[in-house]
C-alpha cells in the first residue's frame, strides 16, 4: 500500500482456508492522485475493446456475463447503467466547468496539484451490497408499512360504501323535509330531492 492510501479493516475476519469471499475482509482504500487519464477511466468504467476484455478474463477475475451489472449513481441518487459515453476527466471536466471551479492542472505540463481522491471498497458479496443498494430488509419493510397504509385506507368495500352513501342520503332528506322558505325555496329543495333520489 502506497504512502498515500488509507486502509483498515472493517470486520473481525477469522481466517480460512481457500477463497472464502463470506469471510473476506472489509477494505475501504483511499487514494489521492494528480488527476485520472482515459485509460484509467476506461479501467473504472470497463471500457474495453474485444481485445481489452480477452486480456481481463485470461489474467483476472473479470466475466464478460455480468458486465451489464455494473452501474454508476447520479444526480437524486439514481442509479443507472455506466455511461461509457464519455470518460470520467471529460465529466470532471464538465463538472468542475458548471461549478465554476478551474482546475488547477489545467494548461501544465505535468500535473502538479492532486485534485482526484481514489475511493475502492472491497469486502464479501453481502457487504458489497449492502453498501451499493442499502438494507433491503428495511426496505422491504417500509414497502410493508406502506402496503399496510393503502389495505386500511381501501378496506371498505363497495357494498359498505353504498350503505353508507344511502344512510347520508336519508339523513340529508330528512334534513330537508325540516327546511322552510319562501316558493322559490321550497321548489330548489324539491330538485335536490329528486337528485338524492326521492321523487
Amino acid at each position: 500500500m502506497s504512502e498515500q492510501a488509507a486502509s483498515w479493516d472493517m470486520m473481525d475476519c477469522t481466517k480460512q482456508h481457500g477463497n472464502n469471499m463470506a469471510n473476506a475482509k472489509q477494505v475501504l482504500d483511499v487514494h489521492v492522485s494528480k488527476g485520472i487519464t482515459v485509460a484509467q477511466s476506461n479501467e473504472h468504467m470497463r471500457n474495453w475493446t474485444e481485445k481489452g476484455w480477452k486480456r481481463a478474463t485470461d489474467l483476472g477475475n473479470y466475466d464478460t456475463t455480468r458486465e451489464h451489472l455494473n452501474f454508476e449513481v447520479v444526480s437524486g441518487g439514481k442509479i443507472r447503467p455506466i455511461d461509457k459515453g464519455r470518460s470520467i476527466p471529460e465529466r470532471m471536466a464538465e463538472l468542475l466547468h458548471k461549478r465554476g471551479i478551474k482546475d488547477p492542472n489545467e494548461g501544465l505540463e505535468e500535473p502538479r496539484f492532486r485534485t482526484v481522491v481514489n475511493i475502492i471498497f472491497g469486502g464479501s458479496r453481502t457487504r458489497m451490497q449492502e453498501l451499493a443498494f442499502g438494507k433491503q430488509s428495511d426496505q422491504l419493510e417500509d414497502f410493508g408499512k406502506k402496503l399496510d397504509a393503502l389495505t386500511q385506507k381501501y378496506s371498505i368495500t363497495l357494498s359498505a360504501l353504498g350503505e353508507q352513501i344511502q344512510q347520508t342520503e336519508k339523513e340529508l332528506q330528512g334534513m330537508l323535509d325540516e327546511l322552510t322558505g319562501s316558493e322559490f325555496d321550497e321548489k330548489g329543495i324539491a330538485e335536490f330531492k329528486k337528485l338524492l333520489g326521492e321523487a
